[in-house]
């Protein structure tokens, strides 16, 4: 059984590199409740892809949203051939959303100063806007990366330039552990650069980040909502293009 469960993680592996996806990891479903999803999860496949370094530095607004819209579209696109191979081997998978942590995945009827103040008063209202699963929790427990400081999922790869896409399956997998390494220790360039204040040794305040990107996001073309400027993903020095910023471990 046990050859079994790692010669079809393998598979699964190699299936979504040779389909052009830059990252894959296999985590445990639990710490979430990707039960919502499939009631008897035991397995999390989290993809992500490389944000283009020049849609992180220059990249207009639409650009970036266009971008981020069509690595979805990919890792759907390859879920569907990681949930066909599992469906064959008799076990079911479900690709989830990635919409979680913006305002932007708001209907417009939300997005307003009004529902934002309303919203600061009732914090446990953040429990129903994290997409199906917390995808940057499911990518550090999977091994992809850790959670840094910036809430953002940072790989030793490409640092947080990277789009999250995951499977829920009960499939019995053979899972990676989570990375031992600390990418922000005397590190507080996000912070610094984070343009609503939302950053700090605690973390990131997503209501904070929030109201910022609706008061101080750039201005789509076309679309009634605003984009947060990413500053914190652009001044991470973990993968931006001439920056050396080796991992530190945390034992």
């Amino acid at each position: 059984m046990a050859s079994d469960v790692k010669e079809l993680s393998e598979e699964i592996r190699f299936l979504a590199n040779s389909q052009g996806i830059d990252l894959v990891g296999i985590g445990p479903a639990e710490g979430y409740k990707p039960s919502d999803v499939l009631s008897d999860a035991k397995s999390i496949v989290v993809l992500a892809i490389k944000t283009p370094d020049h849609i992180v530095e220059s990249g207009s607004p639409k650009e970036r949203k266009e971008q981020a819209a069509f690595a979805e579209q990919e890792m759907y696109r390859v879920g569907y051939h990681i949930a066909k191979l599992l469906f064959e081997k008799g076990f079911i998978a479900y690709p989830v959303s990635a919409n979680s942590f913006s305002i932007a995945t708001l209907s417009q009827h939300f997005r307003t100063p009004e529902w934002l103040s309303a919203f600061e008063k009732h914090p446990s209202m953040i429990d129903h806007l994290r997409g199906q699963i917390p995808l940057v929790y499911a990518g550090y427990k999977a091994g992809l990366g850790i959670i840094g400081r910036s809430g953002l999922l940072i790989t030793p790869q490409f640092g947080p330039r990277v789009h999250i896409g995951a499977l829920v399956t009960n499939a019995p997998l053979e899972t990676s552990r989570p990375l031992e390494i600390d990418f922000c220790e005397n590190c507080d360039m996000c912070e610094k650069a984070c343009v609503g204040k939302s950053i700090s040794e605690k973390g990131r305040d997503p209501i904070k980040c929030w109201r910022a990107e609706w008061e101080k996001g750039e201005p789509i073309p076309g679309f009634p909502f605003k984009l947060c400027p990413a500053l914190c993903l652009k001044n991470c020095p973990v993968g931006k293009p001439g920056i050396i910023a080796p991992p530190r471990s945390l034992s």
